[in-house]
Protein backbone atom coordinates (compact mmCIF):
# COMPACT_ATOMS: atom_id res chain seq x y z
CA UNK A 1 0.00 0.00 0.00
CA UNK A 2 1.41 3.42 -1.08
CA UNK A 3 2.41 5.58 2.03
CA UNK A 4 0.08 8.20 2.80
CA UNK A 5 1.32 11.72 4.23
CA UNK A 6 -0.52 13.77 7.05
CA UNK A 7 0.10 17.14 8.81
CA UNK A 8 0.11 16.98 12.36
CA UNK A 9 -3.34 18.22 13.90
CA UNK A 10 -1.83 21.29 14.95
CA UNK A 11 -0.31 23.03 11.57
CA UNK A 12 -3.14 24.44 10.02
CA UNK A 13 -3.59 26.43 13.38
CA UNK A 14 -0.02 27.08 13.38
CA UNK A 15 0.54 28.79 9.74
CA UNK A 16 -2.94 30.71 10.60
CA UNK A 17 -0.74 32.20 13.60
CA UNK A 18 2.33 32.80 11.29
CA UNK A 19 1.64 36.57 9.66
CA UNK A 20 0.83 37.56 13.21
CA UNK A 21 3.90 35.94 14.95
CA UNK A 22 6.26 36.70 12.10
CA UNK A 23 4.39 40.33 12.72
CA UNK A 24 5.50 40.83 16.62
CA UNK A 25 8.14 37.61 16.79
CA UNK A 26 11.85 39.89 15.92
CA UNK A 27 11.46 39.47 12.26
CA UNK A 28 12.08 43.29 12.03
CA UNK A 29 9.98 46.31 11.75
CA UNK A 30 6.78 46.19 9.85
CA UNK A 31 5.08 43.09 8.22
CA UNK A 32 6.90 40.70 7.48
CA UNK A 33 5.37 39.03 4.63
CA UNK A 34 5.90 38.40 0.69
CA UNK A 35 3.54 41.06 -0.89
CA UNK A 36 2.85 44.57 -1.91
CA UNK A 37 5.73 46.99 -0.67
CA UNK A 38 4.24 50.56 0.34
CA UNK A 39 4.90 53.20 -2.34
CA UNK A 40 6.13 56.88 -1.76
CA UNK A 41 3.15 58.90 -3.56
CA UNK A 42 4.33 62.12 -2.55
CA UNK A 43 3.36 64.80 0.21
CA UNK A 44 0.14 66.59 1.89
CA UNK A 45 -0.74 68.92 4.63
CA UNK A 46 -1.25 67.02 8.06
CA UNK A 47 -4.98 66.34 8.68
CA UNK A 48 -6.51 65.50 11.80
CA UNK A 49 -6.07 62.19 12.81
CA UNK A 50 -3.03 61.63 11.06
CA UNK A 51 0.21 59.85 12.26
CA UNK A 52 2.77 62.49 13.50
CA UNK A 53 5.35 59.68 12.64
CA UNK A 54 4.84 60.25 9.22
CA UNK A 55 5.70 64.02 9.24
CA UNK A 56 8.18 65.42 7.23
CA UNK A 57 10.59 67.31 9.61
CA UNK A 58 12.87 68.80 6.71
CA UNK A 59 9.65 69.98 5.06
CA UNK A 60 8.74 72.06 8.22
CA UNK A 61 11.99 73.37 8.62
CA UNK A 62 11.80 74.89 4.75
CA UNK A 63 8.31 75.91 4.90
CA UNK A 64 6.97 76.49 8.50
CA UNK A 65 4.14 74.06 7.77
CA UNK A 66 3.31 70.42 8.58
CA UNK A 67 3.05 68.32 5.64
CA UNK A 68 3.15 64.20 5.70
CA UNK A 69 4.51 61.18 3.60
CA UNK A 70 1.28 59.77 1.96
CA UNK A 71 2.14 55.66 0.97
CA UNK A 72 -0.05 53.84 -1.12
CA UNK A 73 0.59 50.11 -1.65
CA UNK A 74 1.98 48.87 -4.44
CA UNK A 75 0.94 45.63 -6.40
CA UNK A 76 2.00 42.90 -4.88
CA UNK A 77 4.53 40.21 -6.58
CA UNK A 78 3.58 36.92 -7.38
CA UNK A 79 4.88 34.13 -4.72
CA UNK A 80 6.60 31.37 -7.11
CA UNK A 81 7.21 28.04 -3.94
CA UNK A 82 8.95 25.28 -5.56
CA UNK A 83 9.11 21.90 -3.89
CA UNK A 84 11.76 19.66 -4.86
CA UNK A 85 10.25 15.88 -4.42
CA UNK A 86 13.08 14.13 -5.56
CA UNK A 87 13.91 11.11 -4.11
CA UNK A 88 16.41 12.04 -1.60
CA UNK A 89 13.91 13.95 0.39
CA UNK A 90 12.69 10.72 1.75
CA UNK A 91 14.56 10.57 4.65
CA UNK A 92 14.57 7.52 6.93
CA UNK A 93 12.40 9.19 9.68
CA UNK A 94 10.41 11.12 7.04
CA UNK A 95 11.45 14.30 8.83
CA UNK A 96 13.14 15.99 5.83
CA UNK A 97 9.73 15.31 3.56
CA UNK A 98 7.33 17.16 6.16
CA UNK A 99 9.37 20.06 7.07
CA UNK A 100 9.46 20.79 3.36
CA UNK A 101 5.77 20.31 3.23
CA UNK A 102 5.62 22.37 5.77
CA UNK A 103 7.74 25.35 4.35
CA UNK A 104 5.23 25.14 1.09
CA UNK A 105 1.94 25.60 2.75
CA UNK A 106 3.42 28.57 4.84
CA UNK A 107 5.33 30.40 2.46
CA UNK A 108 1.93 30.02 0.04
CA UNK A 109 -0.16 31.06 3.25
CA UNK A 110 2.45 34.14 3.56
CA UNK A 111 2.25 35.38 -0.19
CA UNK A 112 -1.79 35.22 0.25
CA UNK A 113 -2.19 36.99 2.70
CA UNK A 114 0.39 39.56 1.12
CA UNK A 115 -2.52 39.49 -1.69
CA UNK A 116 0.16 37.69 -4.34
CA UNK A 117 -0.81 35.26 -6.39
CA UNK A 118 0.77 32.04 -5.55
CA UNK A 119 2.23 29.61 -7.36
CA UNK A 120 3.15 25.84 -6.58
CA UNK A 121 5.26 23.79 -8.54
CA UNK A 122 6.69 20.33 -7.37
CA UNK A 123 10.38 19.37 -8.95
CA UNK A 124 11.14 15.78 -9.47
CA UNK A 125 11.82 13.46 -12.44
CA UNK A 126 9.09 14.97 -14.76
CA UNK A 127 10.75 18.14 -14.16
CA UNK A 128 8.64 21.41 -13.17
CA UNK A 129 5.24 20.80 -12.75
CA UNK A 130 2.59 23.17 -11.50
CA UNK A 131 0.20 22.10 -9.12
CA UNK A 132 -2.30 25.46 -8.91
CA UNK A 133 -2.09 29.06 -8.74
CA UNK A 134 -4.57 30.60 -5.85
CA UNK A 135 -5.09 34.07 -4.49
CA UNK A 136 -6.76 35.33 -1.72
CA UNK A 137 -6.36 34.63 1.88
CA UNK A 138 -9.67 31.99 1.87
CA UNK A 139 -7.67 30.19 -0.36
CA UNK A 140 -5.04 28.50 2.39
CA UNK A 141 -6.69 25.22 3.01
CA UNK A 142 -6.74 24.40 -0.87
CA UNK A 143 -3.23 25.20 -0.75
CA UNK A 144 -2.95 23.12 2.24
CA UNK A 145 -4.80 20.13 0.88
CA UNK A 146 -2.89 20.39 -2.09
CA UNK A 147 0.65 19.63 -0.77
CA UNK A 148 -0.82 17.05 2.07
CA UNK A 149 -1.56 14.76 -1.32
CA UNK A 150 1.56 14.90 -2.76
CA UNK A 151 2.92 11.66 -3.31
CA UNK A 152 6.16 10.51 -1.42
CA UNK A 153 9.42 11.67 -2.47
CA UNK A 154 11.23 9.31 -4.89
CA UNK A 155 13.33 9.31 -8.38
CA UNK A 156 16.35 11.47 -9.34
CA UNK A 157 16.80 14.67 -8.81
CA UNK A 158 16.07 17.27 -11.54
CA UNK A 159 17.23 20.33 -10.22
CA UNK A 160 18.33 21.82 -13.75
CA UNK A 161 14.72 22.43 -14.80
CA UNK A 162 14.86 25.22 -12.55
CA UNK A 163 16.44 26.60 -16.13
CA UNK A 164 12.91 26.96 -17.66
CA UNK A 165 10.91 29.16 -14.53
CA UNK A 166 7.30 29.16 -15.34
CA UNK A 167 6.42 32.60 -17.19
CA UNK A 168 5.89 35.97 -14.54
CA UNK A 169 2.09 36.56 -13.78
CA UNK A 170 2.53 39.72 -12.90
CA UNK A 171 5.10 43.00 -11.93
CA UNK A 172 7.18 40.99 -9.36
CA UNK A 173 7.94 37.80 -8.45
CA UNK A 174 9.52 36.44 -5.38
CA UNK A 175 10.79 32.51 -5.62
CA UNK A 176 11.41 30.65 -3.04
CA UNK A 177 12.76 26.72 -3.57
CA UNK A 178 12.57 23.89 -0.73
CA UNK A 179 15.49 20.90 -1.43
CA UNK A 180 18.20 19.84 -0.15
CA UNK A 181 20.02 19.93 -3.73
CA UNK A 182 21.72 16.60 -3.58
CA UNK A 183 23.04 16.67 -6.58
CA UNK A 184 26.07 16.75 -8.12
CA UNK A 185 27.22 18.71 -10.44
CA UNK A 186 24.96 21.85 -8.68
CA UNK A 187 22.50 23.06 -11.08
CA UNK A 188 24.59 26.88 -11.78
CA UNK A 189 22.15 27.70 -14.80
CA UNK A 190 18.79 26.69 -12.57
CA UNK A 191 20.33 28.98 -9.74
CA UNK A 192 21.14 31.88 -12.20
CA UNK A 193 17.18 31.59 -13.27
CA UNK A 194 16.21 31.32 -10.00
CA UNK A 195 18.62 34.42 -8.84
CA UNK A 196 16.98 36.41 -11.60
CA UNK A 197 13.65 36.85 -9.75
CA UNK A 198 12.99 40.06 -7.63
CA UNK A 199 13.47 38.35 -4.57
CA UNK A 200 14.78 34.50 -4.16
CA UNK A 201 15.16 32.36 -1.29
CA UNK A 202 16.34 28.51 -0.44
CA UNK A 203 15.78 26.06 2.15
CA UNK A 204 18.34 23.78 2.01
CA UNK A 205 16.79 21.04 3.84
CA UNK A 206 18.86 18.19 5.93
CA UNK A 207 17.44 15.43 8.52
CA UNK A 208 18.97 14.44 11.60
CA UNK A 209 18.86 10.86 10.53
CA UNK A 210 21.14 11.61 7.82
CA UNK A 211 23.79 13.42 9.76
CA UNK A 212 24.73 10.14 12.07
CA UNK A 213 25.73 6.92 10.25
CA UNK A 214 24.49 3.75 11.83
CA UNK A 215 26.86 0.90 12.38
CA UNK A 216 24.71 -1.48 12.67
CA UNK A 217 23.43 -1.19 8.80
CA UNK A 218 26.29 0.18 6.78
CA UNK A 219 29.54 -1.31 5.93
CA UNK A 220 32.83 -0.75 3.44
CA UNK A 221 33.97 -3.58 1.74
CA UNK A 222 37.37 -3.74 0.59
CA UNK A 223 39.51 -5.38 -1.94
CA UNK A 224 39.56 -9.14 -3.02
CA UNK A 225 40.51 -10.74 0.14
CA UNK A 226 40.17 -8.20 2.50
CA UNK A 227 37.40 -8.09 5.43
CA UNK A 228 34.49 -5.87 5.09
CA UNK A 229 35.35 -2.50 7.58
CA UNK A 230 32.44 -2.30 10.03
CA UNK A 231 31.32 1.44 10.84
CA UNK A 232 31.51 0.71 14.78
CA UNK A 233 35.32 -0.01 14.85
CA UNK A 234 35.72 2.83 11.94
CA UNK A 235 35.22 6.19 13.32
CA UNK A 236 37.18 8.33 11.50
CA UNK A 237 34.61 7.34 8.55
CA UNK A 238 31.58 9.71 10.01
CA UNK A 239 33.64 12.55 10.69
CA UNK A 240 34.22 12.58 6.76
CA UNK A 241 30.71 11.98 6.31
CA UNK A 242 29.81 14.98 8.50
CA UNK A 243 32.91 16.95 6.87
CA UNK A 244 31.03 15.59 3.11
CA UNK A 245 27.75 17.31 4.15
CA UNK A 246 29.44 20.42 5.98
CA UNK A 247 31.23 20.78 2.07
CA UNK A 248 28.08 20.45 0.07
CA UNK A 249 25.97 23.00 2.19
CA UNK A 250 28.95 25.26 1.81
CA UNK A 251 29.34 24.44 -2.17
CA UNK A 252 25.22 24.96 -2.12
CA UNK A 253 25.18 28.57 -0.48
CA UNK A 254 27.96 30.09 -2.06
CA UNK A 255 26.26 29.22 -5.35
CA UNK A 256 23.15 30.93 -4.15
CA UNK A 257 24.82 33.80 -3.00
CA UNK A 258 26.38 34.06 -6.08
CA UNK A 259 23.46 34.81 -7.85
CA UNK A 260 21.99 36.81 -5.03
CA UNK A 261 19.40 34.11 -3.53
CA UNK A 262 19.06 33.99 0.10
CA UNK A 263 19.81 30.84 2.20
CA UNK A 264 18.21 29.17 4.83
CA UNK A 265 20.08 25.60 6.31
CA UNK A 266 17.28 23.81 7.94
CA UNK A 267 17.01 20.53 9.67
CA UNK A 268 13.82 18.59 10.43
CA UNK A 269 14.71 19.33 14.04
CA UNK A 270 13.31 23.00 13.64
CA UNK A 271 9.60 24.11 13.51
CA UNK A 272 9.32 25.37 10.32
CA UNK A 273 8.12 28.99 12.04
CA UNK A 274 12.12 29.73 12.76
CA UNK A 275 13.23 29.37 8.86
CA UNK A 276 10.64 31.41 7.55
CA UNK A 277 11.96 33.78 10.15
CA UNK A 278 15.39 33.66 9.29
CA UNK A 279 14.19 33.06 5.65
CA UNK A 280 12.21 36.77 5.96
CA UNK A 281 15.26 38.78 7.72
CA UNK A 282 17.90 37.61 5.48
CA UNK A 283 15.38 38.83 2.47
CA UNK A 284 14.29 42.15 3.96
CA UNK A 285 10.95 41.40 3.27
CA UNK A 286 9.21 43.54 5.72
CA UNK A 287 11.74 46.33 5.56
Amino acid sequence: MRPVFAFAPDFRARVLALPQLLRHGGTGSGAALPGGQSEFLGYRSLSQGDDLRRVDWNIFARLDQLHVKELGRGEAPEVLVIIDRSGSMADATGGKDRLSRELAVALGHLGLVGGSEVQLCSLGEGGLVTLGRWRGVKRMDTVLQCVERLEIPRGGTWLGALDHLPPRSGAGRACFLITDALVDPLPAAGFAALGRSDDAALFLLSAASERSLDAGRWSCTGGEGEAPLDLSVERNLQSAYLAALAQHEEAVTALARKHRIHSVVATDEQPFEAAVQQCLRQSGAGG
